[in-house]
């Protein structure tokens, strides 16, 4: 019976050398995030996709299992993206901004890929006023973070009290 091992990036095969599997299995990855950013993204894809993105835009999550995708719509998901990518380059999503009446509140970790001013640059340009709380030793997902969720859930407990 042959045996695997399990790696991050996926499974090392009995035998096999360790960076041939390491260099294997990120290849696939990176096919993955390729097709994810074209918007080609089949449902397999989305759903190997949430794993993928606990390792690259998360800091240290508590609990993996959360970040499951139980349920994946990989037309759905590609036909989002593509819709926001156009309301980018368009300037559409800016002008979207000026219909916010109210204050918006941004928490996010100090790890997270997606930088905080390219949110916040953005809600100024049209004078739209953001709170904003960047957490230390957390990505994307504050409210999943070991080290940052209680501080979530404490900022999140003074805005709507």
């Amino acid at each position: 019976m042959k045996e695997t091992f399990a790696i991050p990036a996926g499974k090392i095969r009995e035998y096999e050398n360790i960076f041939e599997a390491l260099r294997r299995e990120v290849c696939k990855e990176s096919a993955i995030y390729e097709r994810l950013i074209n918007n080609k993204a089949t449902d397999e894809d989305m759903k190997r996709i949430s794993l993928l993105f606990q390792k690259s835009d998360n800091y240290c999550l508590q609990d993996s299992e959360l970040h499951k995708a139980d349920k994946v719509d990989s037309e759905m998901h590609n036909t989002i993206c593509s819709e926001t990518a156009r309301l980018r380059t368009s300037g559409k999503i800016s002008d979207s901004f000026r219909s916010i009446k109210c204050k918006l509140y941004l928490i996010q970790g100090a790890t997270n890929p997606y930088p905080v001013n390219g949110i916040t640059i953005s809600l100024q340009e049209v004078e739209v006023a953001c709170e904003t709380y960047v957490l230390d030793k957390c990505g994307h997902s504050p409210y999943m973070e070991q080290y940052a969720k209680d501080e979530f859930y404490e900022i999140m407990h003074q805005i709507i009290s």
